[in-house]
């Protein structure tokens, strides 16, 4: 009757946006450190001069150094760094006290999520993904856009972390709404990737 009628809607205009909102509110806190290192490294000025010299092997220990620092301060699972400097994309990884680095290439599957990155002109973005240097184990890559672009008018530096997703996926899998509901997390096209 209309009880039952005033309950229901009353869950669904104002009981389950609200603990939704409590959900994505404590999910952007802990998102927040990680956007926040992202940007720092993507705009930093040693990192951007770095790349629209060369990326020197000489200056290389430096950049080691700088992401070592940042992957201890968060706890991030990865952190990482693709340069251009109008004539070379280098990706450069850090993740568990190793570096690596390759070559970035348009032909390269691997690689599409920094080209889709840059054809949104979005300044950031949560990616889901995995790579080479992180195996098959899911992370959520912070992308982030620096402000100097190379003689082609491309960013010179993207950069951020990669987020174990255990983590995040034990966050929302122990949120509850109400007494039964269960929140998950899905990707655009409505598919669940975290339960």
């Amino acid at each position: 009757g209309f009880y039952a009628k005033s309950r229901v809607q009353s869950l669904l205009e104002y009981e389950l946006p609200a603990q939704l909102q409590h959900l994505g509110a404590e999910v952007a806190l802990q998102l927040t450190p990680s956007l926040q290192v992202s940007r720092s490294l993507a705009s930093n000025s040693f990192v951007q001069r770095w790349i629209q010299r060369g990326m020197s092997e000489a200056e290389l220990p430096l950049l080691v150094e700088e992401m070592a620092v940042i992957s201890q301060q968060l706890n991030a699972g990865a952190v990482f760094l693709a340069g251009n400097d109008g004539s070379t994309i280098n990706y450069y990884h850090f993740k568990n006290g190793e570096f690596n680095r390759r070559r970035i290439q348009r032909e390269n599957t691997q690689d599409a999520w920094y080209f889709n990155y840059l054809a949104s002109q979005l300044p950031y973005e949560l990616n889901l993904d995995t790579n080479a240097f992180t195996g098959t184990q899911l992370q959520m890559f912070v992308n982030y856009t620096g402000s100097a672009v190379n003689s082609n008018g491309e960013p010179v530096s993207v950069a951020g972390v990669g987020l174990d997703m255990l983590q995040l996926a034990k966050m929302i899998s122990s949120y509850r709404l109400g007494e039964h509901g269960r929140a998950s997390l899905a990707n655009k096209d409505g598919l669940v990737e975290v339960r």
